[in-house]
């Protein structure tokens, strides 16, 4: 689906981070790296002819799950002086990304933030993370507009992990 060497040419540097095919197989989620600093701009492939739609969603961690409308995906951009990953954003395909609404914001810098999908396919979730600490909240994936309900409150020296089957 992707050519690393074809997409990697006339740069100095490429990194392929993730790669997630939305819920209706139509498109391709494509997370890459051309500065060697793991600020990934996230580029979607339709998968129908091969073609790239125009929007690029910049100065992302690379972490992005898919809604299962197949046209929202939720995506983590980073701190542009720290380079922490800080702000969960929801993006509409079709639409301008300056445009993408913000989902959720981490103020504390000694967590770092990322999305995943549960085995269910049925949430997104939001992983706060430190060293001894972490908190999830979690997306409705059937809801393009669903605000994030908080699992378990974060309590210092205190990991949990959650699915849903």
């Amino acid at each position: 689906l992707i050519d690393g060497n074809q997409r990697a040419e006339n740069h100095e540097f490429y990194t392929l981070g993730g790669l997630d095919v939305s819920p209706d197989n139509q498109r391709l989620g494509v997370a890459e790296d051309f500065l060697s600093r793991r600020q990934y701009d996230i580029r979607f492939k339709k998968l129908a002819d091969g073609s790239w739609a125009d929007e690029v969603l910049e100065n992302t961690s690379g972490s992005f799950e898919w809604a299962n409308d197949s046209s929202t995906v939720y995506y983590v951009r980073k701190h542009a002086k720290t380079l922490l990953p800080y702000q969960v954003y929801r993006h509409v395909m079709g639409s301008d990304p300056q445009q993408d609404g913000l989902i959720y914001e981490e103020l504390d810098d000694t967590f770092y933030v990322g999305l995943e999908k549960t085995t269910s396919e049925r949430f997104i979730l939001i992983h706060l993370s430190s060293t001894t600490t972490s908190e999830i909240l979690l997306l409705d994936a059937d809801r393009a507009d669903a605000k994030p309900q908080l699992f378990v409150p974060r309590r210092e020296d205190h990991e949990y992990a959650i699915d849903h089957y």
